[in-house]
């Protein structure tokens, strides 16, 4: 019997690789072999253990572990020491650390065995370089997280539309746990049922042309509907055909609600949240081309506040917008719902009014709109009182343009403020020369103001009781060049409306207080002459008053105790806290104060108790009325009365008759101011008569409307 070749295997007939052919193919296998001895060192590593560990590893222990990326060391014996113990394979995957400091991914393998013929134990080990793969599930893996953590909805779909992926929020829009299974359902369930209908165009799109981009609206049960910008993508086989579709829907609600705001911006006051001029003219254009096919007319309001920008100074920004806020209110008690309001700009409004059946009704709409501003408003504890101007303009939808007809209402609003506010003018033929006029007057006047071409007349106020002269009041005068004398009653009411009018009164203020200084320090009188100057109620609010007036006595060499500065009782009632500041801040400099045309029925002298107050000018419509009403002789002899137990001197304005002035003197009036003495002067005449030289002319007509302004 033939005895057993040890090369061969226990199968008979199976020869034994013998160990140069083992050898052999270890050297040629691409994964690394290491062979281990019983003392744990490496006895044999192949070339390829080498080619991937990047060093010889025999004689070192336990395969090199002290190479094994530390965080991993503990893991590998974990896995080696249960296999010397059972005598089991092992599996596992750590890193390596090379010597150039490069980690590779290893795919470890090992089992206990011994050599053939000996007794001693051994230890095989083989491994394989498996980064790429390793790398390539890391990336998958981040992916998918990525994909999780994401707030877009992203989807993976078969060409029918079968869900086979789905990420967490595309879950949460279906209602579905985050474990739980798909079952058949199709991305067009996370449409709202428009876009629903719209799937199956949006799918053969990505289908044919490889993308889908648009807009669409997700469906989730617990928000409801969500706009969402839609990519829908075509993933295709080599063989050109779709394989699969991706989509990801992102949230635009935020963006949809800043286009909103954007859009209600543009077309949208932001202070009172009405319509603006874009809006405006847009309704309107349309609401023209309407009257076009039907035989409707419409019309426009244009609505300006009067004194806002007296308030606005006065009591600031905060207070001018809460009053505009308030107006608007009013204007839509007043206006019918079906009207358009809007605001055009600053204390500009318009109304449209379409479908007037008569036109008596947009007439009722401007009335309303002017009484509805009698009332004073109520800002920050005080009173504001704010009349309103109305220009009315009616169109028909044939020759009309939206621009035309605005302009026409802006024109009527403007004569309404020319023939005494808080009125309302219809527009017609005749106005278009007026608002030409008015304009070139307008652009004269500032020119004038811009180069000092304004001047002063005087008229003096006399001592009842002496017959002397003890203050003369200055008055502007405006000789515009090609056109003559502009009376006063024109231009300071224009001067105030275009805002010019602090500059006017600075200019008065300017020239006059140089020539009264030079009279009286050159007379050396006694009782040194006095200059009364006018302020309006918008110079009042301007809150450089003081410092313009301190300024300029200073610059003309004028005692402030000289100067008087004559205030409206409607000025003062504008902002009575604010006045009753300026005033004391004036008598601080020694200005004198006097209020203008008292008795024109704003306030009671009673009331005026509270402002720090010199001299009281009573009201010529009351003076001209002495000797022949006795009811006006009783109202005067009231008001002297009262004014001399409140220390005020009383100033009798617009005497024009001896009889008026006997009546004066009977009632124990101070002074007196009027044509009767003498009518308003130049300069060099008043500087002539205070010499000694020729007399002041007494008046001869009736006091002029406005002679006095």
């Amino acid at each position: 019997m033939t005895e057993p070749d040890p090369r061969t295997s226990g199968k008979p007939g199976v020869p034994l690789t013998d160990e140069a052919t083992l050898r052999t193919v270890a050297a040629n296998t691409p994964a690394g072999i290491l062979e281990i001895d019983e003392a744990g060192s490496v006895a044999y590593s192949n070339p390829a253990a080498e080619r991937i560990t990047g060093r010889s590893l025999v004689r070192d222990g336990w395969a090199g572990l002290d190479y094994v990326h530390p965080d991993d060391r503990q893991h590998l014996l974990n896995a080696v020491e249960p296999t010397l113990e059972t005598g089991q394979d092992f599996d596992v995957t750590v890193r390596y650390v090379r010597p150039d400091g490069v980690i590779r991914w290893l795919r470890v393998n090992g089992r206990p065995g011994s050599a053939p013929g000996e007794d001693r134990a051994r230890f095989y080990m083989s491994f394989l370089d498996v980064t790429d793969g390793v790398d390539a599930r890391l990336v998958m893996e981040r992916l998918a997280a990525l994909l999780e953590a994401t707030t877009d909805v992203v989807a993976v779909f078969q060409p029918d539309g079968e869900l086979f992926h789905l990420n967490r929020i595309g879950r949460e829009c279906l209602g579905l746990e985050a474990d739980a299974a798909l079952d058949r359902r199709t991305f067009d369930e996370l449409l709202s049922p428009g876009d629903r209908e719209a799937f199956p165009r949006i799918l053969g799109t990505a289908i044919d042309e490889g993308i889908w981009r648009g807009e669409a609206s997700l469906v989730d049960e617990h928000r409801g509907t969500t706009p969402v910008s839609l990519v829908v993508i075509g993933h295709n086989r080599p063989d050109g055909t779709v394989d699969y579709l991706s989509a990801i829907a992102r949230d635009v609600s935020d963006l949809k609600a800043a286009e909103r705001a954007l859009a209600e911006q543009a077309t949208h006051d932001s202070l009172t949240g009405l319509p603006n001029r874009l809006l405006l003219l847009d309704r309107l254009r349309h609401a023209l081309e309407r009257s076009r096919r039907q035989p409707v007319e419409l019309a426009v309001l244009y609505v300006d506040l009067d004194r806002f920008k007296v308030v606005n100074d006065s009591l600031g920004h905060v207070a001018g917008d809460r009053l505009l806020v308030q107006a608007a209110e009013r204007l839509r008690g007043v206006v019918r719902s079906a009207d358009t309001l809007c605001r055009l700009g600053g204390d500009e409004f318009v109304v449209l009014c379409e479908d007037l059946v008569r036109r008596s009704d947009v007439l009722e709409i401007a009335r309303r709109v002017v009484d509805a501003f009698e009332r004073p408003f109520g800002i920050e504890g005080a009173e504001a009182y704010v009349t309103a101007s109305v220009g009315v303009a009616l169109g028909s939808g044939h020759d009309d343009t939206a621009e035309s007809i605005l302009r026409d209402a802006d024109v009527a609003m403007y004569r309404a403020k020319d023939r005494g506010r808080s009125r309302f003018e219809m527009f017609d033929g005749t106005l278009d020369a007026w608002a030409t006029d008015r304009y070139e007057t307008e652009a004269a006047l500032r020119r004038a103001i811009r180069h000092d071409e304004l001047t002063v007349a005087y008229q003096p106020i006399v001592e009842l009781a002496t017959g002397e002269w003890t203050a003369i009041e200055a008055l502007a005068r405006w000789n515009r060049e090609g056109r003559g004398p502009v009376p006063p009653a024109r231009f300071v009411p224009l001067a105030e409306e275009m805002g010019v009018v602090g500059g006017l009164g600075a200019a008065v203020l300017r020239n006059a207080a140089s020539s009264v200084a030079r009279w009286n320090w050159r007379l050396r009188r006694a009782a040194p002459l006095a200059l009364a100057v006018n302020v309006s109620g918008r110079q009042l609010g301007q809150p450089g008053l003081v410092d313009e007036i301190r300024e300029g006595a200073e610059t003309a060499n004028l005692d402030p105790s000289w100067l008087i500065l004559e205030v409206t009782e409607s000025a003062l009632i504008e902002d009575p806290e604010l006045a009753q500041r300026r005033l004391a801040a004036l008598k601080e400099l020694g200005v004198r104060v006097a209020i203008d045309d008292f008795g024109t029925g704003y306030s009671g002298l009673v009331y005026l108790q509270q402002f720090p107050l010199d001299i009281v000018k009573i009201d010529q419509r009351f003076v001209q009325g002495l000797g022949t009403s006795l009811t006006d002789e009783k109202i005067v002899a009231s008001i002297i009365s009262l004014a001399h137990d409140l220390g005020y001197v009383v100033v009798a304005e617009g005497v024009e008759e001896s009889v008026q002035h006997n009546v004066l003197v009977k009632l124990g009036c101070d002074c007196a101011q009027g044509f009767r003495y003498a009518r308003p002067q130049s300069g060099d005449r008043i500087e002539s008569a205070l010499s000694g030289g020729v007399q002041p002319i007494p008046g001869s007509t009736p006091l002029a409307q406005g002679e006095r302004s």
